[in-house]
């Protein structure tokens, strides 16, 4: 598997959830390109406010483009040879985010990099944050290097805090 690791820094204030997200990935063969896609569902009230590729040690920034022309240029990248990284948001059914990464070259190390701003649930009358499952490892089996750090402010006293009970302090 190319995903090597999944690092997550989420910051809350009040309402708001801004988690950065680095995605690493690796591509351990000696012979050959590979494309690698990673789908996570997505809230309708979550926005991507960044999107950047780092690929060795060249950095891609993101540009939003309409769907077609996106996957125009990115099939152009693909048949030239050339790195190519696509971020697609679908609403069929349910939301999701796309990600593509592709050409990457035997032993070539890239690390996509996006931030997701997203507005906190209400539950209960208090703000509710859980991230999404799609980022979690499967513990039984890991296959990747997993992160997880939060930090919470706010301007108003805290009066309750709930934690799963294997979370760390």
């Amino acid at each position: 598997m190319p995903l090597q690791r999944i690092a997550v820094d989420c910051s809350i204030e009040g309402p708001t959830a801004r988690l950065n997200l680095d995605l690493t990935y690796i591509n351990s063969t000696k012979n050959e390109p590979i494309e690698c896609t990673y789908v996570f569902p997505l809230e309708a009230t979550t926005l991507i406010s960044k999107f950047k590729a780092t690929i060795d040690d060249r950095v891609i920034e993101t540009k939003i483009a309409d769907k077609e022309k996106a996957q125009e240029r990115y099939e152009d990248a693909m048949a030239s040879g050339n790195a190519a990284i696509m971020a697609q948001r679908s609403t069929k059914k349910s939301e999701t985010l796309t990600v593509k990464l592709g050409n990457l070259l035997p032993d070539q190390h890239a690390v996509l990099s996006f931030t997701l701003v997203c507005q906190l649930e209400i539950v209960a009358g208090s703000y509710c944050f859980s991230l999404p499952r799609a980022f979690y490892p499967d513990f039984k089996n890991p296959q990747y290097e997993f992160s997880y750090n939060v930090s919470i402010s706010s301007n108003t006293p805290i009066s309750h805090l709930s934690l799963p009970k294997n979370a760390e302090l």
